[in-house]
């Protein structure tokens, strides 16, 4: 985060490598290979936040409809995993600081999968996850409750 804009943002969601190798490498990526932004530069060093979020293991929700999906989210406590198809997207639980409704929270989740704001479809498939959220300086918190 720069300036209180997000400047970068890659990352993993199910282990492959060492911690300390997956920290690294994301850091990297989100600095200098989000195809969202141009590189980092030397300047943009001054006002520069990191944060490192430690994702708990993806559980698989259960929804006979989007209204279903929808009444269960926990503002402000669960990430999200979509899927439909070949196309994915996720969120961080601390987006619903940005996006406080789940309507709002899952129409923005979709279009950054890919999919129109109002897709949906029998073959979505959706995931919370708890987060741990580290930024220098300040204590670890909690983003999600462990339960999820």
């Amino acid at each position: 985060i720069r300036n209180g804009k997000l400047r970068g943002c890659i990352g993993t969601v199910e282990a492959h490598q060492p911690l300390i190798a997956d920290v690294a490498t994301n850091a990297y990526k989100a600095a200098f290979k989000d195809p969202r932004f141009a590189p980092l530069q030397e300047d943009e060093k001054q006002g520069l936040q990191l944060s490192i979020s430690l994702l708990g293991k993806p559980a698989e929700m259960s929804f006979k409809d989007e209204a279903d999906l929808l009444s269960q989210l926990r503002p402000k406590q669960d990430g999200l995993i979509i899927t439909d198809g070949n196309k994915r997207g996720v969120f961080l639980p601390q987006v619903w600081e940005g996006l406080p409704k789940p309507v709002q929270f899952l129409d923005r989740l979709k279009v950054k999968a890919g999919l129109a704001a109002d897709h949906w479809s029998g073959n979505f498939r959706a995931w919370r996850f708890a987060a741990i959220s580290i930024k220098p300086g300040a204590a670890p918190t909690t983003d999600a409750a462990a339960d999820g």
